[in-house]
């Protein structure tokens, strides 16, 4: 039987096998994968990519009929939002030390290991480098969280919860409600994908000639994915590049206290989650932003969600592309521009992220810089803006071209034993690379920003 499933997993793979004929390898091997390991309920990873796969996913559901069990770990308001904030990286938790248990990060560390599975000495321990949770967004990390862990500990839901993510490009987004369905589902891969989530794109419902297609073909291929799954989360991304009422298709399955008929089959809603994601308003949030925290002496942790909720429900009524979907949204959900103090924190997450990498690499003992760097790089950034217009995307590339890319050229040419020692300081305007090797004289090099 092992010999078999390896046999239909190389016909699967094949980049000859297309169409029907990868369906039916998938669905072959997914029961080779029950025959073989009987207690095992999980898929192979690229049976639920796959499964995800535009065009087809909702031909995969009523074949595979695969489970998407929830981490019950997940679902406590304190773990879930210690994932979701802005954490940094800390050597204690890169060598698994979560002795710190009644913190947040003691939290964060437990959770982080419960997503990856990961300890100190194993292959997935660089997934302990990355940048994680989502800078300066308190407001949509307490909202969501509270909104994800009521739903999901209520035994019925009185409807779907319905979540509009609302920012300009780049403040994290998508970002967060990647880190969100990897967070919730035990099979989701890195990408956030697995079985019970669905991810749409709104750019591909555009035409508004077609708007009677993209209904029929947006009812049928959620209802199948929720009778599969009704625990199912519903991602809709970039929302504003639908036709203008295509979104109403969904009202009929956002009823109160009842399941819903369709296509002959009964159909319970109440427990699915939809997210979506807009640009739309985004510059009202960010506006807003602005004004609010100069009335309140730049304190952010004084913004309140009852701040945004009726600007943005009138924002986006005016500006929506859809006409009764918009009574159905539970919370609008505001995602703030990153002013200086966020952009910071951004630029120090980026340099934390490249340092830990660095150590479990084995080429840099220790990556040290101060504040001058920061702050340089910050503005830069912001160009005496009030905010970065660029969002995480544009800090990413600035301290990559700027800082990480000197470093890793300063090592290529050092002669020496690794591991170094690493120090970014700022001199006249200039980012100084100097590297201290652990058997040799120290070397020193200039970049100009």
């Amino acid at each position: 039987r092992e010999s078999v499933c390896v046999c239909v997993e190389h016909i699967f793979t094949h980049p000859c096998t297309m169409g029907w004929g990868r369906l039916v390898a998938a669905a072959v091997l997914s029961l080779c994968v029950w025959a073989v390991e009987p207690p095992r309920s999980s898929l192979p990873a690229l049976v639920v990519d796959a499964a995800n796969a535009p065009g087809w996913g909702s031909q995969f559901i009523p074949i595979l009929g695969h489970p998407c069990p929830l981490r019950t770990s997940m679902l406590d308001l304190g773990a879930l939002i210690s994932v979701l904030d802005d954490a940094p990286v800390t050597t204690a938790e890169l060598q698994g030390d979560d002795s710190d248990k009644d913190s947040n990060k003691g939290l964060f560390s437990a959770a982080w290991q419960a997503l990856t599975g990961a300890s100190a000495t194993d292959d997935k321990a660089h997934d302990r480098c990355m940048p994680r949770g989502v800078i300066g967004q308190h407001l949509a990390v307490e909202v969501i969280s509270f909104a994800i862990s009521e739903h999901y500990s209520t035994a019925q839901p009185q409807k779907p919860l319905v979540l509009f993510l609302i920012g300009e490009p780049g403040v994290g987004k998508t970002w967060f409600e990647t880190l969100l369905r990897k967070s919730l589902y035990e099979q989701a891969n890195d990408d956030g994908r697995g079985p019970g989530i669905l991810i749409l794109s709104g750019a591909d419902y555009r035409n508004p000639a077609l708007i009677n297609d993209y209904r029929a073909s947006l009812k049928q291929r959620v209802a199948d994915q929720v009778a599969y799954c009704q625990q199912s989360f519903i991602v809709i991304d970039e929302a504003q590049f639908m036709a203008r009422g295509v979104l109403d298709a969904f009202v009929d399955f956002m009823g109160f206290n009842q399941p819903v008929e369709h296509n002959g089959r009964t159909i319970d809603f109440r427990k699915t989650v939809f997210l979506l994601t807009t640009n739309a308003g985004g510059k009202r949030v960010s506006s807003l932003t602005l004004q609010l925290l100069s009335d309140r002496g730049n304190n952010r942790d004084k913004l309140v969600y009852d701040d945004y909720k009726a600007v943005l429900k009138n924002e986006l009524a005016a500006k929506a592309t859809w006409l009764t979907f918009k009574n159905r949204v539970d919370f609008y959900v505001p995602f703030l521009p990153m002013t200086a103090t966020e952009v910071d924190t951004a630029v120090e997450r980026q340099l934390e992220s490249f340092a830990c990498f660095a150590q479990l690499d084995g080429k840099v003992a220790r990556l040290q810089w101060t504040p001058q760097v920061v702050r340089l790089l910050t503005d830069q950034l912001l160009a005496g803006q009030p905010s970065a217009t660029g969002g995480l995307s544009e800090v990413k590339s600035a301290v990559s071209v700027a800082a990480i890319a000197p470093i890793k050229r300063a090592l290529l040419r050092e002669r020496g034993a690794l591991p170094v020692g690493v120090l970014l300081s700022v001199e006249e305007g200039r980012l100084n690379v100097e590297i201290t090797p652990s058997a040799a004289p120290k070397s020193h090099q200039t970049t100009e920003l």
